[in-house]
């Protein structure tokens, strides 16, 4: 049997004695909304499972400790000596978890009560336990690909925009292989952005099939732009049902965590439209992740920046991976560069320009800002600065401000008066 898209299912191994417990098994597997992602096998005993494993081409084993040869720690331990590159999910009583806890500790990937089991949360931990596995084979290699997420400090400051022409400029400036997911779902502004026709599939789709994922799958997943950058888009409004409108609790940090795990042997950067700040986006603020937080110059959206500064720090997020922008400067009243610097207890990493009948053109030409505009001249260069390469700076001319800030006292931004935290 074969999943929707083609893709082998995951291949379950049980180790199980109690026959009507392997039958809820079998029942709870094939009752799941993923009942084609996954083929059970079973053995009541070590010896079987052993001589299973040695066949090969088993995905996840699930584990009782009490078999007829052995017991507790011992079942794990007797399993672990001859395997070590496949997940082991352990089965318990409701009074054994301290015991299945220590053996996590010696390398299981989780644990299930039995009488506590149920469709979903089988379904679940056998793919994450999967997920999670191939993750930690991930991590132990260097990891290639660069990520930069995009954080609004509020909405309408213009974090979609910069994502899709950071994307975008990213893959035309070197030749770059990139990767633009849209975590936001309830917009899909990345779509109306590049263009791109409504897709059968959407990022909700590629989480939802994470065990499976392989390069063929993943090639029917993504939308290729005009630009040649991969894009994993939000649902689409025209192929949504009413009763399963989207929502962001659908998207975990365990599955986006092992999407992006998944893609970094593919792309040399993947660009992530956080949309807003939450726990899915505090969690993939990781060592390998650059964060660009968008915030205008107008009062409430600069307090909104703030704030979840604040946050970020208390949360212990290397703060010189975060980086502020500033959009849309312009206006009569203005503040100078180092006291918005001073304002914010660090450097403003990049203003953007006050371009707004620029933009607006563009987004009625269904297109980007031109890449030869006073905007794309300037992400070019967050571009440049980003992958370490050397910036670009064009002559300004009177009443355009554009330019990095560094301190500048020329360089300003409008008034603002925020109040203290």
């Amino acid at each position: 049997m074969q999943s929707p898209m083609g893709k082998q299912p995951l291949t379950v191994l049980l180790v199980e004695d109690d026959t009507d417990y392997v039958a809820l098994v079998q029942h709870w597997l094939s009752e799941s909304s993923d009942a084609s992602d996954f083929l059970l096998n079973w053995t009541d005993s070590l010896t079987g499972a052993k001589a299973r494993l040695e066949q090969g081409g088993i995905d996840v084993v699930l584990l009782d400790l009490g078999l007829p040869e052995s017991n507790g720690i011992g079942t794990f331990r007797r399993i672990r000596a001859s395997l070590t590159d496949v997940p082991v999910v352990i089965l318990t009583s409701g009074d054994s978890e301290s015991l299945a806890l220590e053996i996590i500790q010696q390398g299981a990937q989780d644990y299930l009560v039995k009488n506590a089991c149920t469709s979903e949360s089988l379904s679940k931990a056998i793919r994450y336990a999967h997920l999670r596995h191939n993750t930690q084979i991930a991590a132990s290699e260097e990891p290639k690909v660069r990520t930069v997420a995009v954080l609004g400090a509020k909405g309408g400051v213009g974090a979609t925009m910069l994502a899709c022409t950071l994307a975008v400029e990213l893959r035309l400036q070197a030749s770059r292989k990139t990767l633009l997911a849209d975590l936001e779902l309830q917009s899909g502004l990345v779509s109306f952005y590049l263009g791109l026709v409504p897709p059968k599939y959407s990022i909700l789709d590629a989480v939802g099939r994470l065990g499976q994922l392989d390069t063929s799958m993943w090639e029917s997943l993504v939308v290729r732009s005009t630009d040649q950058v991969d894009v994993l888009v939000s649902p689409s409004l025209l192929n949504r049902k009413q009763d399963r409108a989207p929502s962001r609790d659908r998207l975990d940090q365990a599955g986006v965590t092992g999407l992006l795990a998944f893609t970094a042997s593919l792309y040399d950067w993947v660009v992530l439209d956080l949309g807003r700040l939450d726990p899915v986006s505090l969690e993939l603020m990781n060592a390998h992740t650059d964060l660009l937080l968008v915030s205008t110059a107008a009062i409430p959206s600069l307090y909104a920046a703030r704030q979840i500064l604040a946050r970020l720090d208390e949360e212990g997020v290397d703060s010189e991976r975060v980086h502020l922008i500033i959009n849309g400067i312009d206006g009569p009243e203005a503040m100078r560069a180092d006291d918005l610097n001073k304002l914010f207890s660090r450097q403003v990493y990049v203003s953007l320009p006050c371009d707004g009948d620029g933009i607006h053109q563009a987004l009625l030409e269904k297109r980007l800002p031109a890449r030869s505009s006073p905007y794309g001249c300037q992400v070019a260069n967050l571009v440049r600065r980003l992958a370490g390469i050397e910036e670009v700076h064009p002559k300004r001319k009177a009443g355009q401000f554009f330019s990095f800030l560094r301190g500048n006292k020329a360089d300003v931004v409008s008034s603002v008066g925020i109040p203290s935290s």
